[in-house]
């Protein structure tokens, strides 16, 4: 017969793959948690040397089913998953969750005294994984699908499945305020495995920027498993429109922005697509440019792009988020592709900057301005310098189409003209309208003879 110490407790023994673990408590009425899939061992200390020993599941002899016993060394397993030690200890050999509930032990001493104890098994499922986050207003999920539709945006779901007992899940904003939520447990029958909900009601107009973080706790949860979520919103009188910025193309675009602790920025487009260029918030960085050479933003918060071509204008947002200190800082950007010949054109003096051509009284010409962006318009005026008849110069059409180089437009300009008679030279000059590009446009000259 074994011999015990001089006090009860319950020794409990979990063993695992690389995983091991003791716990001692009083057996009567004790409460034991182990995870599924565990061997457990649970030993009820005795005083004295025993005779018998006898393990029923439920709460007592008559209300229970009686599944191992010891009697003088002689063990007898009546249900298939359980065994008994020579020490009269039962082992689980690999826990599930159909042996959770009650036990009842009752044990014989030397003296025929009769003992019982009672304890409560529970298994636990740890969270394998981490909770999700999904936005209501793009979710299918079924708690998204049951809240009215014109009530789902500005809200957050946060999902932890698959544990036993459910897990207890909670929100906090960036700054670490706990935010007010609503949760719920719903247990599969059929698994017998629980999801946690938790789900967050956020006004969009009190920040630009936020991330909102999903924490889970509970007793089967083994380490904190906070997930976050980065959210936009409009706070009002908060964006800082900059002027109008030119970039020639083939240049590096440079633009500032805060250094923060939630930053994005991010590009829209003409056509109203915006791209994700880069977003930073606690424990991540992504976006586009994490993924090419095209882009990265620096320590203090700069965006630069390599070699910006036409593709690269539109508005550059810059959000930032530090603390109470929460704004936007809004870029336009256009490119400029100066025109390869970088002057005006007269038909028929093509090739020269100056010409003579023989022309009639009467008749018209034409001057363009090809490859560049954005478009320039030329103009045609008489050189007063040079000629001090009156010329009569009418009927302007200017016309504009997309050039052989992406991105770029050839532009136009047709007029008419009358020349007095008996006049010799007429000096017209075609010069590049009001434009932003930074290199000079030559102008282009023609003296008329008639």
């Amino acid at each position: 017969m074994a011999s015990y110490a001089c006090f009860l407790a319950l020794v409990i023994t979990i063993l695992t793959v690389g995983f091991a673990e003791s716990v001692s408590d009083t057996c009567q009425g004790d409460t034991i948690y182990s995870e599924r899939g565990s061997r457990l061992e649970v030993q009820c200390d005795i005083t004295a040397e025993f005779i018998a020993v006898f393990w029923f599941r439920g709460t007592d002899a008559d209300n229970g089913q009686l599944i191992l016993r010891n009697d003088h060394q002689v063990k007898t397993v009546k249900i298939e998953g359980y065994n008994i030690t020579d020490e009269g200890a039962m082992v689980i050999n690999e826990l599930q969750i159909e042996h959770e509930g009650p036990y009842w032990v009752r044990y014989l001493d030397k003296g025929a005294n009769i003992h019982d104890r009672t304890l409560s098994i529970y298994v636990k499922v740890s969270l394998t994984s981490n909770p999700s986050i999904v936005a209501c207003g793009s979710s299918s999920h079924e708690i998204c699908r049951s809240i009215e539709v014109n009530k789902l945006q500005n809200k957050l779901l946060c999902i932890a499945e698959e544990t036993r007992p459910p897990v207890d899940l909670t929100w906090n904003a960036l700054n670490g305020e706990e935010q007010l939520s609503w949760y719920n447990n719903t247990l599969n029958i059929t698994t017998s495995l629980y999801t946690s909900t938790s789900l967050l009601e956020y006004n969009p107009k009190d920040f630009n920027l936020e991330y909102f973080t999903c924490n889970v706790t509970g007793r089967d949860v083994q380490e904190p498993r906070p997930v976050g979520m980065f959210v936009k919103g409009y706070k009002a009188d908060s964006v800082d429109k900059q002027d109008i910025q030119y970039f020639k193309s083939g240049s590096d675009l440079s633009l500032k922005c805060p250094k923060s602790e939630l930053g994005e920025w991010g590009v829209r487009y003409p056509n109203g697509t915006y791209d994700l260029l880069w977003r930073k918030y606690p424990e991540y960085e992504g976006g586009s440019c994490l993924d090419t050479d095209r882009c990265e933003v620096e320590e203090d918060g700069t965006l630069v792009v390599n070699k910006v071509t036409f593709r690269d204008e539109g508005d550059y947002m810059c959000f930032s988020r530090t603390g109470q200190s929460d704004r936007i800082v809004e870029n336009p950007v256009e490119v400029h592709v100066s025109p390869p010949l970088m002057k005006t054109v007269i038909k028929g003096c093509e090739d020269v900057d100056k010409c003579e051509l023989n022309v009639a009284n009467k008749g018209s010409l034409e001057c363009s301005i090809f490859g560049s962006r954005p478009s320039s318009k030329p103009v045609i005026t008489l050189d007063t310098t040079v000629t001090d008849i009156e010329v009569f110069i009418f009927g302007h059409t200017y016309t504009e189409k997309e050039s052989t180089e992406p991105g770029t437009f050839d532009t136009k300009l047709y007029v008419e003209y009358t020349i007095p008679e008996c006049s010799e030279v007429v000096s017209i000059e075609c010069t590049p309208g009001k434009n932003d590009h930074e290199d000079n446009i030559d102008k282009s000259v023609v003296n008329l003879i008639t």
